[in-house]
């Protein structure tokens, strides 16, 4: 499950969700990735505990997204 999510406040809260595979923040928007057994509704409501959503869109990967993903797997850490 992937998410464009647009909120107001400390983005550091979503480091506390054990519910997010990773995230990528960019200026005005947040490109989260949720664990596969993850319900998107569920994790709203509890994301809406914590900060103010004002977008929130369930999403298919890109496939730049896809490729850039897989590269990033392949390099040496």
């Amino acid at each position: 499950n992937n998410i464009i999510l647009g909120f107001r406040g400390n983005g550091n809260y979503l480091k506390e969700f054990p519910e997010i595979l990773k995230f990528d923040s960019y200026s005005n928007y947040t490109d989260v990735q949720l664990k596969d057994d993850v319900n998107p509704s569920e994790f709203l409501k509890k994301l809406i505990e914590k900060i103010e959503v004002h977008h929130f869109s369930i999403i298919e990967p890109t496939l730049n997204k896809i490729f850039i993903d897989l590269i990033k797997e392949s390099l040496p850490r």
